[in-house]
């Protein structure tokens, strides 16, 4: 049996279609070097499709403590001002949540050389 999809249904489909798409467009992936060498105290990088700069810096009074910072590239900085913002490694484990202020989000954390940094995911809160 076909049923006729009114205009309604379709322009709420395209519009969550949409809200996908651009929620997509801003998650990005790094895979640093480092995690096959093992962290030595200051890492930064930028994620594989260029949105962020990653910075992992170690405590010079405690090593076992340090700031993860997240940098948004210029072209993105208007879209994701003020939006909550989620760094996570492979295992789930997340590492930051923060809101973007002034185009960058940091965070303090414990036991940083413990990091597992072989896949590093960075994704906004979903849109609308």
């Amino acid at each position: 049996m076909k049923r006729e999809v009114t205009l309604k249904e379709a322009l709420d489909s395209w519009g969550q279609w949409k809200r996908r798409e651009r929620e997509a467009a801003v998650w990005d992936v790094a895979l640093p070097k480092a995690a096959a060498t093992g962290f030595e105290g200051l890492m930064s990088l930028f994620t594989e499709g260029g949105k962020y700069r990653l910075t992992l810096r170690e405590n010079l009074d405690d090593t076992q403590k340090g700031l993860i910072t997240v940098e948004v590239s210029k072209p993105y900085r208007e879209q994701l001002e003020g939006r909550d913002i989620l760094l996570a490694n492979k295992r789930g484990d997340v590492l930051l949540k923060g809101k973007i202020v002034s185009g960058r989000v940091a965070q303090k954390v414990e036991r940083i050389r413990e990091i597992d940094l072989k896949e590093l995911f960075v994704r906004p809160k979903r849109i609308g």
